[in-house]
């Protein structure tokens, strides 16, 4: 029986923080060949669901697309976009170019370790 290869699939590395904590994640995008992908007049996003549970997205943001030659997005979790939210979770980068062809390059684990409570 052939073995999945889970570094391939989960290629972003993990991530972990405290819940609540402003934290911006960067993604830069690359075309099959490995040279940097112009993200012009694409849409970028990115999607979060619980570990196990793609089919619960708790969570979507807008990609602000940025770097020198516009292969590059961030965006930007708030205080109040995790602050209830703990455990592991599963999140995915998506590009739709211009085309209207939706690209998952890449995930990887988040980890959101409980807010201590005042």
């Amino acid at each position: 029986m052939p073995q999945t290869s889970y570094d391939t699939i989960n290629s972003l590395g993990e991530i972990s923080f405290i819940a609540g904590t402003e934290y911006t994640l960067i993604f830069d995008v690359y075309d099959i060949n490995g040279s940097p992908l112009s993200l012009s007049g694409s849409t970028c996003t990115w999607t979060l669901s619980p570990y196990g549970q793609p089919e619960y997205a708790i969570m979507t943001k807008t990609g602000i697309i940025s770097g020198s030659i516009s292969n590059e997005f961030s965006i930007t979790l708030g205080l109040t976009d995790t602050e209830t939210l703990s455990g592991k979770y599963i999140q995915q980068p998506i590009v739709v170019d211009i085309l209207g062809n939706e690209n998952r390059p890449a995930q990887g684990v988040l980890t959101l370790i409980p807010r201590i409570q005042n």
